[in-house]
């Protein structure tokens, strides 16, 4: 935490006294609420900031003390009196207001950028994490905020430490750091300091007093480089590199091994990203990281639920100011569903269809927890692949429909089996012995289905031949474990058909589920909320699953294979397909 660190004595007076004012101020949520809010009513002439839902959330219990200083004028004008000399170094957005209130170019406090400030001096009191990741709409400012105004909020308050900006490459990272610079050089009677002559490069700067900002690219150099702030700007260069698993994985690589190395002691993280891809680097640093040792701040451009962390209520806009629900309903129009939820409703997959093989998958609606019952039949699908293979384990629940006594049907996966590098005598090992677990002593009826490639496919070097063989020989010697059967067929359905199964059982025309899915079927889940159809050259959607990651699509296929022997009706189930129209 910056503000818990003791100051360099080399420092001046006049800035280690402003400075140990500002953390004074910061210190105290209310002290910095009545400072900032009354610098935006000072500026902009607008009081909506004094009590609204991001000044009630920031303050929480201080809220009744924030109110009595505002009604005792005495008290209110000795804190504004008293803080003068350092208010441009209280926060990110007063130093914004300051700067733009000197140069003719009014800054305009909206809500989400005072919230993410907020969050940016809780980083540096204690108060909060120090590992800030914002996702916003395209052109809200973010890069204003976070990349200008809080390195230069850095240095005002720090002099003599370093902040880091790290975008796609080195171009795009050394305009924000040019833009920094100019900023100190042109306004030294508010910062109190300038640029040093040998060293005032845009992609590398030192201030007077040797701290300073470098910015370098993805896989950029770094080494050598300390930051104590780290700020990854748009990581991501554009859509191509987003849907490239292997440049998602250096960018990941890179950030762990590279640019998080950078962080001194007490520094704080921001990541700031327009979001196109889940697996981007903000997803992985959200999914790696404790929930307690992160800040995820994420702004739709239109809100979707009925108040977020500013207070808007569903369908209106963030900044309708600038970019209001008209101009929204354009981008959308012209940019497509996809790039409208990626990138304007920080929501990759969100709640598009377009590009999603399950979109009727919801982990709320279809993730359960799964009772087994050893006097039920247990199906096991398994997907053939070297690395890794995939086996589901499921049982069906038949039911007679109260309205035509039709019979229906509920896929429950209890579990799964995620098999790296294995051949199929070592997958049927593992599977034998997790049936056996389950049985606990009672003879399973097992069932089991898969891939048809199973028919003519070697994924082991034997006598036996193709698969199929080695699983029937494997569960043939072994009588006394299983009563087991068999389900291959000659040929897979086209993919889109199979797909289409699986959605129909995951929802039907009228809105009811015959799967659900327990937990612990994460890859399965994985896949259900993840797999997207492949596209060509141009961008057109193909009749075949996007497999460039190589960890997806396995437990999706096993599902898929399934299905299709359920709706055969095999084993018991008679002629009759599996229907859909009912559920229980």
């Amino acid at each position: 935490m910056l503000d818990t660190l003791p100051l360099a004595e080399t420092l001046p007076a006049p800035i280690r006294m402003r400075t140990e004012l500002a953390r004074e101020i910061r210190r105290d949520p209310v002290a910095h609420a009545i400072v900032e809010n009354s610098l935006i009513h000072r500026i902009t002439a607008s009081g909506a900031a004094f009590d609204d839902k991001v000044t009630r959330d920031y303050l929480g219990g201080d809220w009744d003390r924030y109110v009595q200083i505002l009604a005792d004028d005495d008290a209110l004008e000795g804190i504004l009196r008293t803080a003068e000399p350092a208010i441009a170094c209280v926060s990110p957005v007063t130093l914004a207001l300051i700067l733009g209130n000197a140069r003719k170019l009014p800054y305009d406090p909206t809500p989400f950028a005072r919230y993410t400030s907020n969050q940016i001096v809780n980083a540096a009191t204690g108060r909060g994490p120090v590992t800030i990741v914002a996702s916003w709409p395209p052109r809200h400012g973010k890069t204003t905020l976070i990349s200008r105004r809080s390195s230069e909020w850095l240095l005002i308050n720090y002099p003599n430490k370093s902040a880091a900006i790290l975008g796609y490459n080195d171009s795009f990272a050394s305009d924000h750091g040019k833009t920094a610079r100019n900023d100190v050089e042109d306004s030294p009677e508010i910062f109190g300091f300038g640029i040093r002559a040998d060293s005032s490069a845009a992609a590398a700067w030192h201030t007077t007093f040797d701290g300073g900002v470098w910015t370098a690219g993805v896989h950029g150099s770094a080494t050598g480089k300390g930051a104590d702030l780290l700020i990854c700007d748009d990581t991501t260069k554009d859509w191509a590199d987003a849907n490239s698993l292997a440049s998602r994985d250096e960018t990941w690589s890179w950030y762990g091994t590279t640019a998080r190395t950078r962080l001194q002691q007490g520094g704080i993280t921001c990541l700031i990203h327009t979001r196109w891809h889940e697996d981007d680097l903000t997803g992985r640093v959200l999914r790696s990281t404790p929930a307690n040792e992160i800040k995820e701040i994420r702004f739709p451009a239109i809100c979707e639920s009925e108040s977020d962390e500013i207070g808007r209520k569903k369908g209106e806009a963030l900044w309708p100011g600038k970019y209001d629900l008209e101009w929204l309903a354009r981008a959308r129009r012209e940019g497509g569903e996809e790039a409208w939820f990626a990138l304007y409703q920080q929501s990759p997959l969100g709640a598009s269809s377009v590009g999603r093989a399950y979109p009727a998958f919801e982990r709320d609606k279809h993730v359960k927890e799964v009772v087994f019952d050893a006097s039920q039949r247990v199906y096991v699908s398994m997907d053939f692949n070297i690395d890794s293979m995939l086996l589901i384990l499921g049982q069906v629940d038949e039911l007679t429909s109260w309205r035509d006594n039709s019979r229906q049907f509920m896929l429950r996966i209890f579990d799964e089996l995620c098999l790296p590098d294995r051949r199929t005598e070592e997958a049927c090992d593992v599977l034998c012995e997790r049936l056996r677990r389950w049985g606990r002593g009672n003879k399973l009826q097992v069932v089991i289905t898969g891939d048809a490639s199973a028919r003519q496919r070697r994924t082991s070097m034997s006598d036996l031949g193709h698969d199929l063989n080695i699983i029937r020989n494997y569960f043939g010697s072994r009588p006394g474990l299983f009563s087991t059967t068999y389900d291959f067929s000659k040929s897979n359905e086209s993919v889109r058909e199979s797909v289409g199964n699986v959605q129909s059982m995951l929802k039907t025309a009228d809105g009811r589920s015959h799967l659900i899915i327990d937990p612990r079927c994460v890859e399965l889940i994985e896949d259900l909320r993840t797999n997207r159809w492949d596209r060509d050259a141009r961008g057109n959607f193909l009749d075949v699953l996007d497999k460039k990651d190589p960890r997806r699509t396995h437990a999706g296929d096993a599902i898929r294979y399934l299905i299709r022997s359920l709706r055969k009706g095999m084993q018991g189930y008679g002629p009759q397909p599996v229907a859909i129209p009912g559920t229980y």
